[in-house]
């Protein structure tokens, strides 16, 4: 079981609240936007990011991970243009060994994440590739007692490699959404739907749910959140490139029109 309220720190675009913040449903580790614009969807809502834009949550001694400490980072996002480097979560600049985290897309075209520790860094590329215009998410585990770290991209199992930090991550920056530390740069282009920073290791069941719930925009355990299948709201999930089944059987037209549960014929009723 996933429970998403227990994260460090965590946020739905459906949640937006139009304060200038975007406002963290954990532990009050508020974002700061500038220039990112929040559109309403239901639970498909989004903040835009048009190439000079970010939100920046300040740091806190919560958002730092130390070399003992496991860890779990997840972005639902979209991309207009997976083949530049472009930032989906940051506490460090990409292109060195600055301490701290790194989400985003490679020139490789592949979600990838990167930590490190002021001296070594442990990147980690995605099995499957992003493809332009589409949600997705990524979900890093850095699992310190198998010494391993996971990038998992729409929940896939991933590869995963060897943890070869020897330091701690911990940093004074901020943790930016959408801008590269240390110089503000490989801005995203393309859209965020939610993200959430996890103090411990997910399995890969567990990783699999929070992908659902952050697409989904839901703290569901299921990453499903039934009650609002059949709202106008509930529409994002299709949106957003699922096809949700009723748990009841259903008779189904070979046209795959739905029949009714039980058929009626005048004059056998």
């Amino acid at each position: 079981m996933v429970d998403i309220n227990n994260s460090e720190a965590f946020a739905f675009g459906r949640d937006y609240s139009g304060s200038g913040n975007w406002l963290d449903r954990a532990n009050g580790h508020d974002g700061v936007i500038t220039g990112a614009t929040w559109v309403d969807a239901g639970a498909a809502s989004y903040f835009g990011f048009d190439g000079n834009d970010q939100i920046a949550i300040p740091n806190a001694a919560g958002l730092n991970f130390a070399l003992a400490d496991s860890f779990t980072l997840g972005v639902c996002y979209e991309m207009t243009d997976i083949s530049a480097k472009q930032t989906l979560m940051s506490k460090k600049d990409v292109d060195d060994n600055t301490d701290g985290y790194w989400v985003g897309s490679l020139t490789a075209s592949v979600a990838n994440v990167k930590i490190s520790d002021g001296a070594n860094s442990t990147q980690d590329p995605s099995t499957g590739t992003p493809v332009n215009n589409t949600v997705h998410t990524v979900v890093y585990v850095r699992d310190r007692a198998a010494d391993d770290v996971n990038t998992k991209l729409d929940g896939e199992t991933g590869t995963g490699k060897t943890d070869t930090l020897t330091g701690s991550s911990t940093t004074t920056r901020a943790v930016r959404l959408g801008a590269n530390h240390i110089t503000t740069n490989y801005f995203l282009t393309g859209r965020i739907y939610s993200y959430c920073i996890i103090r411990s290791a997910l399995s890969d069941a567990e990783a699999v749910i929070l992908d659902l719930q952050l697409r989904n925009q839901t703290t569901a355990a299921s990453g499903i959140d039934e009650s609002r299948l059949g709202s106008p709201e509930g529409w994002g999930f299709v949106r957003m490139g699922f096809a949700l089944f009723a748990a009841r059987p259903r008779l189904v037209r070979p046209e795959g029109l739905l029949l009714p549960e039980r058929l009626i014929i005048p004059g056998t009723a």
